[in-house]
């Protein structure tokens, strides 16, 4: 349990300096002078926010993604959006430390001590070592408080506590007027839990599809000009591209075979497997080897096949998943139950990727083309490159870009030069790019060549909607009038009845979708009776309701106060969202980011 808890030390450590009070610390009065080689990176209400303060920061919020995503390293696009939600994050935490100062609020070690000796947060009563059969246990618990060899862990868990309480304080303060009455709970259950089966047929242009309902090139046009406001495209820039993917070469595939053959014959020799491991191992969660027990169908199914075929203390050949290449060897094999069985697992993890000599050409070969275009036609030198240029086609500033995503710089790049222009070699987590601007699409109406076809698509769906509207109320009136005859007038119709099965008003309704008209109709109708036709976004619908479960039954008042508890919870959340978001519009927020770190 010590080490357990040990390893739970460093969590709460990175939520402390980290993601939940992620700089209330700076908000309570740390200043710096500003000068030198720490720039004040922004101001918040005149409280400096200096560069070095965002940067530890960020690094606490790369480091917490990493241990989540397992080690691996983090994408372009994720790390911008960890930047953006860090410095979100800032500006949050000091308005709130400003508050909190402002009200003079503050957390005692008397009050410390009482929350966490009777009422701990959740997250520490979700800590396996605190429970009994999946259950907080506070024997376990309170055990934990009074170990001297647990200091380092509470200390941090302190920490936390002196941040976290005033902010609580701050929350309640700010939330006191919220409440939630019996009836709304009610409502709300209900809501939330009542459901409908219903049949239905529908009329649809897939359905009924009508060849004689034309669009002419003059309702078109009239309906071009008359909702022009519809068709406002902002400005589009169409690049040229060159793309080379981080891929590793038949040289360093060579290596990588050669590396996994001398790791088996070392350990067919006699070789100690956790020292190679150590040694040779890509998998930062096992860097001594030690995969613990595993069951069948623990691991990818490749990965599974070779540990389960696998004598004790056998050694296997190669093996390649999803993550990379394996060498795998069994400990130990004991029985898990009638017929399972559980085998300690030990393995090292070889990557298969680029080596940096791969890397460095692949590189050279976009800087050679960067070269060569100063002096000849883009296309041409990356032609004599042996290198394929691709379009993007037109993009909008900050847009997915096609073949290349939603990178920053690409964007930055295209809509701040000139056409014909010519990119630095980027890159991003995958591949090494160039780009060269081919063409400009300045903002305001597309053309109607442009939005024709889909101009004669949304009338024809219209046009065709309104002639099956007609045929819909006669069928339904019919129905309606004698709704057990329902499935026998479908027949007659050649409509095909569908049956739902039971649905929530939140659920996916089989055949329809989440269809928000369709959905509150079928809670609209009464039970056995058939509706007036429904207009949905794909048609006209006709239901019959055959099933209406009601959330009334024995018990009911304990699932109210549960909900009751919940609508709560919401409330005061976002009373308090929406009050940190007036403190945000009053706030002078300077930003400096731009100037000093992109």
């Amino acid at each position: 349990m010590l080490s357990k808890l040990r390893s739970q030390t460093k969590f709460w450590m990175w939520i402390v300096a980290g993601a939940f009070m992620l700089t209330i610390v700076f908000a309570w009065g740390m200043d710096y002078s500003g000068a030198g080689s720490n720039p004040i990176l922004g101001k918040i209400n005149g409280h400096k926010i200096m560069i070095q303060e965002y940067q530890a920061a960020l690094q606490s919020n790369y480091s917490i993604q990493r241990e989540q995503m397992g080690g691996r390293e983090l994408d372009d696009a994720f790390i911008e959006f960890i930047q953006e939600q860090t410095w979100q994050q800032m500006i949050s935490q000091i308005l709130i430390g400003q508050e909190i100062t402002r009200l003079g609020l503050s957390a005692t070690d008397e009050e410390i001590l009482f929350v966490l000796s009777n009422d701990p947060p959740l997250d520490l009563r979700q800590i396996k070592e605190f429970q009994t059969d999946g259950i907080f246990d506070m024997q376990k618990y309170q055990a934990a408080m009074q170990n001297p060899a647990f200091r380092e862990f509470w200390l941090s868990i302190e920490s936390y506590m002196r941040g976290f309480l005033p902010q609580q304080k701050l929350e309640h303060l700010v939330s006191a007027s919220v409440i939630v009455t019996d009836a709304e709970a009610r409502e709300a259950y209900r809501y939330r839990n009542e459901k409908v089966t219903v049949q239905f047929v529908s009329f649809t242009p897939i359905t009924h599809p009508d060849t004689t309902i034309t669009v002419s090139d003059g309702e078109i046009r009239s309906y071009y000009n008359g909702h022009s406001e519809e068709f406002e495209e902002p400005a589009k820039v169409d690049m040229n591209y060159v793309l080379l993917y981080k891929q590793p070469s038949d040289r360093d595939m060579t290596e990588i075979r050669n590396t996994l053959q001398s790791l088996r014959d070392q350990l067919e020799s006699g070789a100690d497997f956790a020292t190679l491991a150590r040694q040779y191992t890509d998998d930062p969660g096992a860097q001594d080897g030690d995969l613990g027990w595993v069951s069948r169908g623990n691991m990818v199914q490749s990965f599974d096949d070779a540990t389960f075929t696998l004598e004790m203390g056998e050694v296997s050949e190669a093996v390649k998943t999803q993550f990379g290449w394996h060498i795998i060897k069994v400990d130990s094999i004991r029985s898990a139950g009638t017929d399972e069985e559980e085998r300690k697992v030990n393995h090292i993890l070889i990557n298969e990727e680029p080596s940096p000599a791969t890397l460095d050409s692949l590189q050279n070969l976009l800087y050679e083309l960067q070269l060569n275009v100063e002096e000849e036609d883009f296309t041409t030198a990356a032609r004599r490159l042996g290198l394929e240029v691709q379009q993007t086609g037109p993009v909008t500033q900050g847009g997915f870009i096609p073949g290349i995503g939603f990178e920053k710089k690409a964007s930055q790049f295209a809509f701040a030069n000139r056409l014909g222009a010519v990119s630095n070699v980027m890159e991003y987590s995958s591949a090494y790019y160039i780009l060269q601007v081919r063409d400009r699409i300045e903002a305001g109406v597309a053309p109607i060549k442009d939005v024709r076809e889909g101009i004669r698509d949304d009338l024809l769906f219209e046009k065709t909607l309104t002639a099956l509207k007609a045929m819909s109320i006669e069928v339904a009136e019919r129905m309606r009038q004698d709704p057990d005859r329902f499935s026998a007038i479908a027949e007659a119709e050649s409509l095909q009845v569908v049956d739902t099965g039971s649905f929530t008003r939140n659920d996916y309704v089989t055949g329809v979708g989440r269809d928000p008209a369709f959905i509150a109709e079928a809670f609209a109708t009464p039970l056995g009776s058939v509706g007036e036709p429904v207009r949905g976004r794909d048609g006209w619908y006709i239901l019959k309701v055959t099933e209406h479960i009601d959330v009334e039954a024995e018990g009911l008042q304990t699932l109210i106060e549960a909900e009751k508890e919940r609508l709560l919870r919401t409330r005061m959340q976002n009373a308090f969202n929406e009050w940190l978001q007036g403190l945000r519009n009053r706030a002078k927020i300077v930003d400096n980011r731009s100037k000093l770190l992109y």
